[in-house]
């Protein structure tokens, strides 16, 4: 420990700078006041905190009046304990409950500055050492229960002696000389480390921590040392001190302690009394024998702290969880390491949401204040409000998930924006059973969005969605429409194609496919097994691809023509004729229409003669053989043909349900009276009434409206014949070539008009002499 030690100037070395979020370093500490109504019910006694000791459980505070307070790690009081106002009395407190005393007046005379007691208390004989003015003495039990005192420093010269220390085999304490650390099982000094040259005595105390049994921290003034025990080979066996690592800086430090294996935490004052007397709590990397870097300096704000100096201040640690006490004689303050909460604060105040949500999803069960959730949604309006909409979207499928009312709300939100091409391809489209699907209206609503504005990403979303997920009949309609203002466009036609595909109306697919010479014609065939719908169209495929078109033929040349397919569908599965029919034209239809009648197909035969154009008769058969009214109304309402209202008046006269059910339904499309005239005198006809006054309540408003229509048809001629007659009446113009009519003379001389004129509807002008004899005859 002898020599000259380097004097090196505290700089910092920290990567935080001002360019930009990017280059911005977290702190590594946060902190927070501590027990503060304490404090104030301490301050308002007049009394101060001199002292402190830190236990795994909980905080004693020493006051300059001798009381102690006794607080929880998170500042909770729990009890307090009162000395002796001559201070020889020492109470400790084992488990909250269990206390012993020991009477110090009866092991010493001189007045007690400091107890340390062995780490190991009860198991070391209740081992403990008292440092006061004149010497440092060391207590054992004896085997009579007396303490047998053992002086291991002493001298007026040395003393007083004080911060007293004991980490396991080694007790360290201060006095005149510097620092000593005495070896309790040889019983000997070991070193002795003495204070720098500009060391205040009456300003700044020295600090001793013990990191582990043979590791500490010393603080003298402004001199930090790390130092550790060794043992020697030498003939004595006494252990070695060795500082490894010691600097100096130009503030009183008050204490220093361990935060990470290379990290230590320092709390230094400014030694000009004239700058800022704040303390500055500082995080230092030691990077050498005597230099180091500052990865942090942190300055601290205490209750009247230009009133303090140096040894004013305490900073005490828990080693379990690395939280610091900073003490003032006024305030308490409690500095911690920042937890997983405190990473994303600083990642959200830095704008660097992305590495903000990964964090969360990786520690979300560390997570106390953010869930992923939360952060998902302030990074998505984030990048929304920078405009950022691609990434925003791209970030929907993350954060929303299965959330249906999030996904709807952002959609409305792009939709707002007129954004919506940013979205559309992050929707959920995957139908199974494990994933959500939207409202179809939604993603209809994107499909014409994009039929308005990128027919090409309207037609790679068909291509990519699933039918299921929206009305196609609805997008055909639009696509029906666009196409009538565009009809050569090639990718509409395409889109077109592949929504009668998902109709499965295979042959208006086929149909758009060859007239525009598709090659996706071949796979849609293939897919779907259409070769009989395009053997008449041989021609048209081989002109598109050769080598696919005869591939294909030659694949399926076995395939049977429409004509025998019908019918062998109405000899072994009826029930898939109707469907066959109503979506192919290619069978004979009377012969169609025989083999039905044959076998009693009814449906089928309504079906073919009603396409044939003999709608009575079709009629017929659903009234006498299906007897179903309601299908018979829907008919005539399909066709609307008065005859065949007329008809199916005639042919359910003689039945009474069938007449209430045609005046519930015929209102608007035939005269009911017509029916009702019809109905034979006294026929028992049920819910007569309810149907009478229902076509009441319908004729009345019919009537309603006809007369409503006439005076506005009224109002509009007599308008318009006002208008036309006020125009009629004006003045002309003549030109004196103007001849009349009927004549041929000049109407107009030098003198003026000649004779009074009259202009007919037909721009033809005549004198009135020949307007009146044409008007009498």
């Amino acid at each position: 420990m002898e020599g000259e030690e380097e004097t090196s100037s505290f700089s910092s070395s920290s990567s935080s700078s001002s360019n930009g979020n990017e280059d911005t370093e977290e702190p590594k500490l946060k902190y927070q006041r501590f027990c503060t109504e304490i404090i104030d019910e301490i301050r308002s006694l007049g009394d101060e905190i001199t002292s402190s000791a830190i236990h795994s459980k909980f905080v004693i505070l020493g006051t300059a009046l001798g009381s102690q307070v006794l607080l929880d790690s998170e500042g909770n009081k729990l009890f307090l304990i009162s000395l002796s106002e001559d201070g020889v009395c020492l109470s400790s407190v084992m488990e909250f409950m269990d206390s012993s005393k020991i009477d110090l007046p009866k092991l010493q005379q001189q007045q007690a500055y400091e107890v340390a007691m062995d780490p190991i208390f009860n198991r070391s004989g209740r081992r403990f050492i008292v440092a006061g003015y004149s010497n440092v003495s060391l207590y054992e039990k004896t085997l009579f229960t007396s303490y047998r005192q053992t002086v291991i420093s002493g001298g007026h010269s040395e003393g007083p002696f004080y911060t007293l220390r004991w980490g396991g085999l080694f007790v360290g304490w201060c006095s005149r000389k510097g620092i000593r650390i005495y070896d309790v099982i040889s019983k000997e000094t070991i070193s002795i480390i003495k204070p720098p040259e500009d060391y205040r005595r009456n300003e700044i105390i020295s600090r001793i921590i013990w990191i582990t049994q043979t590791y500490l921290l010393v603080c003298q003034g402004s001199a930090v040392r790390v130092c550790t025990i060794k043992a020697t080979s030498n003939d004595n066996g006494h252990s070695g001190f060795e500082a490894w690592i010691k600097f100096y800086n130009h503030s009183s430090c008050s204490l220093s302690a361990p935060l990470e294996e290379t990290l230590f935490v320092v709390l230094a004052l400014n030694k000009d009394v004239t700058q800022d007397r704040r303390p500055i709590l500082m995080i230092v990397e030691p990077v050498s024998m005597s230099k180091y870097n500052i990865i942090s300096s942190d300055v601290l704000s205490f209750k009247d702290c230009d009133n303090f100096k140096a040894k004013d201040y305490h900073l005490e640690f828990f080693p379990e969880d690395n939280n610091y006490l900073i003490l003032s004689p006024n305030d308490v303050i409690v500095a911690r390491l920042r937890d997983q909460d405190d990473h994303i604060d600083f990642l959200i105040e830095t704008e660097n949401y992305y590495e903000a949500l990964n964090h969360a999803e990786e520690n979300e069960k560390y997570l106390k204040r953010y869930t992923p959730d939360k952060i998902g949604m302030d990074y998505f309006t984030y990048l929304f409000s920078k405009c950022k909409y691609e990434e925003a979207a791209a970030l929907c499928p993350r954060i929303f998930g299965q959330n249906c009312t999030l996904w709807e709300e952002t959609i409305e939100k792009f939709a707002l924006y007129n954004k919506i091409s940013y979205v559309a391809p992050f929707l959920p489209s995957d139908i199974t059973s494990s994933s959500i699907k939207l409202k179809p209206q939604i993603y209809e609503y994107v499909l014409i969005e994009f039929l308005n504005n990128d027919k090409q990403g309207f037609l790679e979303l068909v291509m990519k969605w699933s039918p299921e997920l929206y009305n196609v009949a609805a997008i055909v309609c639009s696509v029906v429409n666009k196409i009538l203002v565009s009809p050569d466009d090639g990718v509409l036609h395409h889109s077109l194609a592949t929504l009668f595909t998902y109709q499965k109306k295979y042959d208006k697919a086929l149909a758009v496919y060859l007239k525009y010479g598709h090659p996706e014609v071949f796979t849609l065939i293939q897919s779907h097994g259409l070769v009989n719908m395009v053997v008449d169209k041989i021609d048209n495929l081989l002109e598109l691809d050769y080598k696919k078109a005869l591939a294909l033929f030659l694949d399926n040349i076995d395939l049977l023509p429409p004509e025998l397919i019908w019918f062998l569908y109405a000899d072994f599965d009826p029930g898939k004729l109707l469907n066959f029919l109503q979506n192919s034209d290619h069978y004979p239809i009377q012969k169609a229409l025989e083999v039905c009648e044959v076998r009693a197909l009814t449906s089928e035969r309504i079906y073919i003669l009603a396409r044939m154009g003999n709608m009575q008769l079709a009629l017929r058969l659903i009234i006498i053989e299906l007897a179903d009214i309601h299908e018979a109304v829907s008919f005539c309402k399909k066709y609307d043909d008065p005859e065949l209202w007329n008809y199916l008046i005639q042919l359910s006269l003689d039945k009474p349900y069938f007449i209430n059910v045609l005046l519930h339904n015929i209102g608007t499309h035939v005269d009911p009276r017509i029916l009702i005239m019809k109905i034979v005198n006294g026929q028992q006809i049920p819910g007569l009434r309810d149907s009478l006054v229902q076509i009441m309540w319908d004729y009345r408003l019919q009537v309603s409206l006809q007369e409503g229509c006439k005076r506005i048809l009224n109002s509009d001629c007599y308008s318009l014949f006002s208008r036309s007659h006020k125009i009629r009446n004006r003045g002309m113009s003549l030109r004196s070539d103007v001849a009349c009519g009927v004549c041929g003379l000049q109407l107009v001389e030098n003198s003026g008009a000649k004779n009074c004129l009259i202009e007919g509807y037909c721009n033809v002008y005549v004198s009135s002499h020949f307007s009146l004899r044409l008007y009498v005859k």
